[in-house]
C-alpha cells in the first residue's frame, strides 16, 4: 500500500509550510491526484489520518480531486479524455497520442491557523 508513504510525505511537506509561516494548526487541505497514480483516494485518507496523529494535522479537513485522463493525439492534435485506457483518438482513430493529464500529485491549498 503505497498510500502510507504518500502520506508520510504529504504530511512532511504540509508540516515543514506550517512550520515555515509559523501557523499553529493545519484546518484543511486540498490534494489533486490524476487517475494514472493508482493511488486509491480512501486508503489516502485513512492513511493521512494515522501518520497525522499526534502533529497539528491531526482533524484537518482534507479534499482529494481526482484527475481523469486526458490525451491529445500526435497527427489530429485533438485532446481527448481516456476511458478504459483505450487510448486510440476517438477522431482519426491514430495511437500515437501523448498524455497530458491523469499524472498529477499536488497540495493545491493548505490551510491552517
Amino acid at each position: 500500500m503505497h498510500e502510507v508513504a504518500i502520506a508520510e510525505e504529504i504530511r512532511d511537506i504540509v508540516l515543514k509550510k506550517l512550520d515555515k509561516h509559523k501557523a499553529k494548526k493545519v484546518c484543511g487541505i486540498k490534494l489533486v491526484i490524476g487517475e494514472l497514480t493508482t493511488i486509491v483516494p480512501d486508503a489516502l485518507l485513512f492513511a493521512l489520518e494515522v501518520v497525522s496523529e499526534k502533529t497539528p494535522m491531526k482533524g484537518a479537513k482534507i479534499h482529494i480531486k481526482t484527475i481523469k485522463t486526458k490525451a491529445k493525439c500526435a497527427k489530429c492534435k485533438k485532446e481527448f479524455e481516456v476511458a478504459d485506457f483505450n487510448y486510440t483518438c476517438p477522431k482519426c482513430r491514430n495511437q500515437d497520442v501523448k498524455v497530458t493529464a491523469g499524472r498529477e500529485m499536488i497540495i493545491q491549498t493548505i490551510e491552517m491557523e
